[in-house]
């Protein structure tokens, strides 16, 4: 029933995908879903937010799920993490 609820939400743009982790979260599906968090060493990434299959639930974000990388993935990975510091680092608030 769920599935199906939530599959005509998502159809209604980005509003309809909140409205879908909404749900996910607030009947503790535990779902995994693709958030960007804070990585705190994944990766040998740290003080960066990516997006990475997480397992969420009530509580937010409880568990990283961290997909084996290659070689060239992990380099591609690590400086898309370098790029997003350092562009960060040179804005003004």
């Amino acid at each position: 029933m769920i599935q199906k609820r939530t599959v005509g939400i998502v159809g209604t743009g980005n509003v309809g995908v909140a409205a879908a982790y909404a749900i996910f979260m607030l009947e503790d599906q535990k779902s995994v879903l693709t958030v960007s968090r804070m990585l705190t060493g994944e990766y040998g990434l740290k003080d960066v937010c990516l997006s990475i299959p997480s397992v969420v639930g009530i509580g937010g974000v409880e568990d990283a799920i961290l997909p084996r990388l290659d070689a060239a993935e992990l380099k591609g990975l690590q400086r898309s993490a370098a790029f997003l510091k350092d562009n960060i680092s040179g804005l003004s608030f």
